[in-house]
């Protein structure tokens, strides 16, 4: 029993550790990047318009020399042309910052955004538009802009069902976005436990959260809430996955809508919605009716 107990708290660490790693990637890379893309343009195909195109100007950087503009323009080429599947722009934005250190994302080379620096470097490149930034490589699916999607690629293995209580257009969903809940149902009604958790002003304010202060909760406060939203519940011998929750609240959060006294069916609702636009915007629904449909009745028989 003591060393089931020692080897529970091991994983518990770990987990811990890795979440903190991802947050802190986060905090430097993910809030600027994905900040570029909330309402951006786009010519309807799926790919954002180069700026030189969208302003009617040059996009030729300032305060930089040519020779280490054009390096850092090809090896972002490289990065890009490098990748297997759809990619969140945070973690190329990472690759690239690995390579120049983390001085490259003060005014990325001169062209003031990630958004402007990557359409430079790789122009064909289709990004997608909802939710935290998606590129998506040559022969993979293409993220589309309009509201009726593409036909899911016949024979693709990465995209069948893998549980028939798990509604296709989730698992298709996952082979993109890897932390998206694809939970059967009495999974997620343990994730449920802790969005009430999560949501309930007892819970904001024992950490000290100031509740409806612009700027006053991000990444940082998200990876507290989830912390400890899953010491909490193992004490009730409820095992939550804080990917998961973390998935959920910063759908609300890049949503507007993470706050103290969010109901916490109101939350299902809206990340319904982003889960169903993410699905849709990267043309994994060939049936959105439908689609639409299995997703509520599979988040509803979580709440059941």
């Amino acid at each position: 029993m003591t060393l089931a107990k020692r080897m529970a708290d091991l994983l518990a660490a770990v987990d811990d550790l890795a979440q903190d790693i991802r947050d802190e990637l986060d905090r430097t890379i993910a809030q600027s990047v994905d900040s570029e893309f909330s309402g951006a343009e786009h010519d309807g195909t799926g790919q954002h318009v180069p700026q030189a195109e969208e302003e009617g100007g040059d996009q030729s950087p300032v305060g930089q020399e040519p020779t280490s503009i054009a390096e850092i323009l090809a090896t972002l080429r490289q990065i890009v042309e490098g990748l297997e599947r759809p990619t969140a722009l945070a973690s190329v934005a990472y690759e690239l910052q690995k390579v120049y250190g983390p001085d490259v994302t003060k005014s990325w080379a001169g062209y003031g955004t990630f958004k402007s620096l990557l359409t430079a470097a790789a122009p064909d490149v289709a990004i997608s538009l909802v939710g935290p930034g998606y590129v998506f490589p040559e022969g993979t699916t293409k993220a589309l802009i309009t509201t009726t999607p593409g036909a899911v690629p016949p024979g693709d293995q990465t995209l069948e069902e893998v549980d028939s209580k798990i509604p296709p257009i989730v698992v298709r969903l996952r082979s993109v976005d890897r932390w998206v809940p694809c939970l059967p149902p009495d999974r997620l009604r343990e994730l449920y436990t802790g969005i009430v958790l999560v949501l309930a002003h007892e819970t904001w304010d024992e950490l000290g959260f100031t509740n409806g202060s612009p700027g006053s909760i991000g990444l940082a406060q998200i990876n507290e809430l989830t912390r400890l939203a899953r010491d909490r519940l193992a004490i009730e011998g409820i095992t939550l996955n804080r990917h998961h929750l973390d998935y959920v609240l910063k759908a609300l959060l890049w949503s507007g809508n993470l706050r103290a006294g969010l109901p916490p069916d109101q939350a299902v609702e809206i990340v319904r919605q982003w889960i169903y636009n993410r699905a849709v915007a990267m043309g994994l629904s060939s049936d959105p009716p439908t689609d639409l449909d299995s997703l509520t009745d599979w988040l509803d028989a979580a709440r059941a």
